[in-house]
């Protein structure tokens, strides 16, 4: 049966074997690239909605660039590995819940 978070990882195991902090600083960019192009794709409906979505879009974006660009400077300090993961399952569950109400 496939496995696609599964295969993923592997595939980042073999792409990227031993994680530099430049990697990590990267990935944690591109990461908030991507919630940046769902933001591009929700507008707002009153003016508060827009005015809190273009601000997140503003900060996740310098966020991410700021990231990607600090190369092999740690930039990052995680407070509790099991805290981490438990966000990152949390925003796959959540995101397949988004993809899901939206289904039309």
């Amino acid at each position: 049966m496939p496995n696609p978070l599964l295969d993923t990882k592997v595939w980042f195991e073999l792409a990227v074997p031993n994680p530099t902090t430049k990697n990590i600083n990267a990935q944690t960019g591109v990461h908030f690239e991507e919630v940046v192009e769902m933001l591009d794709e929700l507008g707002g409906l009153s003016p508060e909605s827009q005015q809190l979505i273009a601000n997140a879009k503003t900060h996740l974006k310098r966020l991410a660039t700021f990231l990607k660009e600090a190369g092999d400077t740690q930039q990052l300090a995680i407070r509790s590995q099991v805290g981490l993961l438990d966000s990152l399952c949390d925003q796959v569950v959540t995101a397949v819940g988004v993809a899901h109400m939206r289904s039309e």
